[in-house]
């Protein structure tokens, strides 16, 4: 296969897998464990054998809704589970032109695997991201715009349907549950790791609606109130680092990226008058209501557990502090059990030391150089740069985040983003 276009019989297939994946709605009890081996594989295989350059898409769109969910999925959330279907397919099409991999992304995959090898004997989420995220630079086609605008509609077809579960099943999002190591998932009782996913469609779905110009206004119309609804979701769950991101992202794609000011008006506009809106009817009251809530069960902790992570890490020999002790050591560092650091660069630090925090810069920075599209991809980068302020999207492993900076990645090597795609023939 020469192209990413799918038969229409595969994308029936696809879209009846979805409908598989989303029909299962029970948040305590999960299918059986064999029903959910053999789905990934009805689900990977042919897209392997017969449409190999729309895996990438395929594993998003899936992984995403399913980890993100309220509900137990047929699809298997471990990210490792997913790093050999799209390694067989590269394989099987080594002979087709491919974009090159960054040196950065090899480097930065073998240095995690290697401190987190000798730390602790362990092979950690981040390691497989950072394998799939190259695996999918493999596969994609070079400098296709059509290809870009599928992922878009991807990511923002994740977050939506998300965001329409948050809406008709907020209770559920208090609860967690665990299987044992292959079956163990948490539930949306995190706010802001669920929040700045949606918040990834958010973006997405605001760079379609403004850049985008071969849509029709009505499409371009539907992408912005797509935009909007996920903005409100995300008032609704007070997910502050979510909520910064996508506003500083927003300034960045309406102000510096290159669309008219017309169009930069009328958004304007548009946004000024949803917020008057929201404080009307005392959105905003919720949210500080939400916000207030959060510090009293705990939010305010993080620069109590940022000052003994540091301070722990300070006590270390100079070898640790150089190249790290290793994601789960880092865990327990300054804690005597494991305990999440709430930042991905002090995690970087503590966890892979002062030179894989410099190689994880150097990585953010690799998708920002030579971009053609600057301003987008740098508010991609702004917006995983802010969420890993008080979160740990990328030391943490988390897929959704990695697929985003791939959108990034695809952005900045495509000569001409403003063109619409066509999936089936």
């Amino acid at each position: 296969m020469n192209n990413f276009f799918v038969s229409k019989n595969l994308l029936y297939y696809f879209a009846f897998l979805f409908l598989v994946l989303v029909s299962w709605t029970n948040p305590d009890d999960m299918p059986p464990t064999s029903l959910r081996i053999i789905y990934l594989f009805v689900l990977m295989v042919p897209t392997m054998l017969w449409a190999p350059k729309v895996m990438p898409i395929v594993i998003t769109l899936f992984y995403i809704v399913s980890n993100y969910s309220c509900y137990i999925s047929y699809m298997p959330n471990q990210v490792v589970l997913y790093v050999l279907f799209p390694l067989v397919a590269i394989l099987n099409n080594s002979s087709t032109q491919s974009n090159r991999i960054p040196f950065i992304f090899i480097l930065l995959m073998l240095y995690t695997l290697v401190v987190n090898m000798c730390g602790a004997a362990s092979f950690e989420p981040i390691t497989a991201c950072l394998i799939l995220m190259m695996m999918f630079v493999k596969l994609a086609p070079v400098k296709d715009n059509h290809y870009v605008h599928l992922f878009s509609y991807t990511l923002i077809l994740s977050s939506l349907i998300l965001g329409l579960q948050f809406i008709i099943e907020g209770k559920q999002f208090q609860q967690s549950v665990g299987y044992g190591d292959f079956d163990s998932r948490t539930q949306w009782m995190d706010p802001n790791y669920f929040g700045c996913v949606v918040g990834i469609g958010a973006i997405t779905a605001l760079i379609e609606a403004l850049l985008n110009n071969t849509l029709s206004k009505k499409i371009r119309y539907l992408f912005f109130a797509i935009y909007v609804f996920l903005c409100v979701i995300l008032i609704i769950n007070a997910s502050r680092g979510a909520l910064l991101a996508v506003l500083c992202s927003s300034v960045i794609i309406l102000f510096l990226s290159d669309i008219s000011v017309k169009i930069k008006v009328s958004a304007l506009i548009c946004i000024v008058s949803f917020l008057y809106v929201m404080y009307i009817y005392g959105v905003f009251d919720f949210l500080l209501l939400r916000m207030e809530l959060d510090e009293g069960h705990g939010g305010s902790g993080r620069t109590e557990i940022w000052a003994r992570k540091i301070e722990a890490y300070s006590q270390l020999g100079l070898s640790d502090q150089l190249f790290g002790v290793g994601y789960q050591n880092g865990m327990r560092l300054g804690f005597n059990y494991l305990r999440g650091f709430h930042n991905d660069y002090i995690a970087f630090l503590v966890e892979y030391g002062i030179c894989g925090l410099i190689a994880y810069i150097s990585f953010m920075f690799s998708i920002l150089k030579n971009a053609k599209n600057f301003w987008i991809v740098f508010a991609i980068v702004v917006y995983v740069v802010i969420t890993g302020a008080t979160l740990e999207p990328i030391s943490g492993g988390m897929l959704a985040y990695f697929c985003f900076l791939f959108y990034g990645k695809l952005i900045a090597q495509t000569d001409d983003f403003r063109k619409t795609p066509s999936l089936a023939r």
